[in-house]
């Protein structure tokens, strides 16, 4: 899996996107705390069956927080 992402801008806050394959979207999310490395092992096998987008949440590893910052919530 590459290391690198590309920087995307969604709502004025930059996330980090990977994209491996093509076909029918495959999109892997992360985890509270984790960052796309987590998927580093399923993404290869992944792609085989279809475009993987893989990006690292608001505030996680290479994506920026919104600013200002006031909370992460399930809603």
């Amino acid at each position: 899996m590459a290391a690198s992402g590309a920087l995307r801008s969604v709502n004025g806050v930059e996330l980090c996107v990977e994209e491996h394959g093509a076909g029918a979207p495959i999109l892997c999310l992360h985890a509270t705390g984790g960052a796309v490395s987590l998927w580093a092992d399923a993404i290869p096998v992944l792609a085989a069956y279809g475009h993987v987008i893989a990006y690292d949440r608001r505030g996680h590893a290479r994506s920026e927080l919104p600013d200002p910052y006031e909370e992460t919530s399930v809603a």
